[in-house]
């Protein structure tokens, strides 16, 4: 039972520098690069809203045309500012023409007083364009895959977590068990000093000694097993736990100094008035079931809007371009006569140089292929959003069920490793009371040896398969238990 006592005190030691779950998460946010490139995507998607909110720019244009040869010479300046909105697709626009120069009769409308023409108006889609167009249909599903990043960024976020506590839990059993192994070692070098100086005396056979050898052989062979492990398992670790500047550190053994499973192993069960760590958590999981909630289903139900939106406006397209313009036209200045100017044209002396405006513009192909297919499509893009939106509930739920048993299951597994563990225990101590007497031997010893340490394994084996449940339920219930951090 010393060894026992002796390794959990040398475990209690080396808790000021550990490496605890907590450091390790914040790490993981920090400078795990998988994350960094979902923030990037999202950051992304802010910048591509605020593309498509510039659709609703005004436009302001400039046209100077001068015709410098020829019969008709002439000079027209126009400029105009335009304003789309999201009011049915309507754009305001205003502007102001000066004409000046020879003009020929079909060309009449480019004729303006000598103070200009200024204009302000409106254009209404009265079908196509009118209930959503290609801005408004931009814009909003920009805004939606700003929701679809955000989600998707979380999505990544708990995924990784989830693996990386994997690492940690299995990391934390590795350290665990390479302190039982090199324990049992020191033991077993002990013990043959001992054995070597009782067969001088003549109170053992040779082959104790040479039995005992062969334990420190296999013993050694154990410990570099576990000691490879326990590397690999920091090395794939270090991918989650870095330095500031985002490289990776390889977590040793004195990092592991918080964590004393063995003493959880051997310490009694109190089922009512001191329950276990296990049991709290087993108690607060059973009461949360928040998989609806969960960053997957509401990025597929974003996925489901832009989608939706993309659909309304490829049926929209379906509709002939009918599209109503309404202007008020007003000239300044006076009208240029042939006898004060007669190289310019002018308007007849009859023209109102006020006028309201109205015209109808029709347009469609003979064909909508295009946008029956584009209908289509997206339906297709729908109804693969639905069963992918359904086939991830179903899984979320069994993923949390199956968590639940998991813990379940690796708890009552734990309790049994330690009713296990102090079984072992007893008959190792009463197996070296019986060979200090000399009822037994050192083989048998060795395997009582052996026989403890194997449940121990067991029983921290079960320890990282809870908390590996633990982490798949906080993945799909969306819990974050401060405790643990």
């Amino acid at each position: 039972m010393w060894f026992w006592l002796f390794f959990l005190g040398w475990v209690s030691v080396a808790q000021g520098q550990s490496l605890t779950l907590r450091k390790l998460m914040l790490s993981v946010d920090e400078h795990y690069p998988l994350i960094a490139i979902a923030e990037a995507d999202f950051k992304k998607a802010l910048a591509d809203q605020r593309s498509a909110a510039g659709g609703f720019d005004p436009l302001l244009q400039v046209r100077q045309s001068n015709a410098l040869e020829g019969y008709y010479r002439n000079r027209v300046f126009d400029v105009s500012l335009e304003q789309p909105t999201s009011l049915w697709g309507t754009k305001v626009f205003t502007g102001w023409k000066r004409a000046s120069g020879n003009f020929s009769v079909y060309d009449a409308q480019s004729m303006t007083f000598t103070g200009g023409e200024f204009r302000v108006g409106l254009q209404v889609p009265l079908l196509k364009g009118g209930m959503t167009d290609e801005r408004r249909t931009r814009l909003k599903t920009a805004e939606q895959s700003v929701h679809v990043a955000q989600e998707a960024y979380c999505v990544q976020k708990k995924e990784v977590q989830k693996q990386a506590k994997y690492r940690y839990w299995e990391w934390v059993a590795a350290g665990q068990k390479v302190f039982v192994a090199k324990e049992l070692l020191k033991i077993a070098i002990a013990r043959n000093q001992a054995i070597e100086k009782r067969i001088q005396r003549g109170d053992l056979p040779g082959i104790d000694l040479m039995d005992n050898e062969r334990s420190i052989f296999q013993r050694q062979s154990g410990l570099t097993a576990t000691e490879r492990l326990f590397q690999k398992i920091s090395f794939e670790l270090s991918l989650y736990y870095r330095n500031h500047q985002g490289n990776p550190l390889v977590p040793s053994l004195e990092d592991l100094g918080e964590h004393q499973v063995v003493e959880c192993l051997m310490d009694k069960v109190h089922e009512s008035d001191n329950p276990s760590e296990f049991q709290i958590i087993l108690k607060e999981v059973n009461q949360k079931k928040g998989y609806q909630h969960h960053p997957e289903m509401k990025r597929l139900q974003w996925q489901s809007l832009k989608t939706q939106a993309e659909l309304r406006l490829a049926k929209n397209h379906l509709l002939p371009k009918l599209d109503a313009k309404f202007g008020f036209y007003s000239e300044s200045g006076s009208n240029p006569s042939a006898s004060t100017s007669p190289s310019y044209s002018y308007l007849p002396p009859s023209y109102y140089p006020s006028q309201m405006k109205f015209s109808l513009l029709l347009e469609f192909p003979l064909f909508f292929r295009t946008a029956s297919a584009q209908v289509q499509a997206h339906q297709v893009l729908l109804d693969k959003v639905d069963i992918l939106q359904k086939f991830t509930q179903d899984k979320l739920a069994l993923q949390l069920k199956d968590a639940i048993s998991g813990m379940t299951t690796a708890y009552e597994k734990f309790k049994f490793a330690q009713q296990e563990v102090r079984i072992s225990i007893k008959l190792e101590n009463s197996e070296k009371l019986r060979a200090f007497h000399g009822d037994s031997n050192f083989m048998l010893v060795n395997l009582r040896e052996q026989s403890t340490r194997d449940a121990i394994g067991k029983g921290l084996d079960a320890y990282t398969e809870f908390y590996k449940a633990k982490a798949d339920y906080d993945y799909v219930a969306d819990v974050v238990d401060d405790a643990m951090y």
